[in-house]
């Protein structure tokens, strides 16, 4: 039931859309407040950005000196142990080709 009445209220309105006249409307002329803003100056967007960022860095919640040094040492810590597996992998690899290179 709802079906035939959604489509019967599709035939109304295309009945009306028919019905009504066809108008031709002149394009009016584009007034200058209406035309595209200039391109900003690019030294006010940068100054834009800068203050943004300085905005933001505000923000920003800095580690201490001490946490600072333990997270270095813990970069420096693993690539110590990661240049050693590599090594020890190198030079396997190596032994492993001399004894089939004669």
């Amino acid at each position: 039931m709802a079906r035939r009445e959604a489509k019967a209220k599709k035939k109304k309105g295309k009945a009306k859309q028919q019905a009504k006249p066809a108008v031709k409307v002149a394009a009016r002329p584009v007034k200058k407040a209406e035309a595209p803003a200039a391109p900003a100056r690019w030294y006010r967007v940068c100054a834009q950005f800068l203050r943004e960022v300085k905005v933001e860095l505000k923000k920003v919640t800095w580690p201490t000196f001490k946490d600072t040094k333990a997270s270095t040492l813990v970069v420096l810590l693993v690539l110590v142990i990661c240049a050693t597996f590599l090594g020890f992998v190198d030079l396997g690899l190596s032994w492993v080709m001399k004894l089939f290179m004669w």
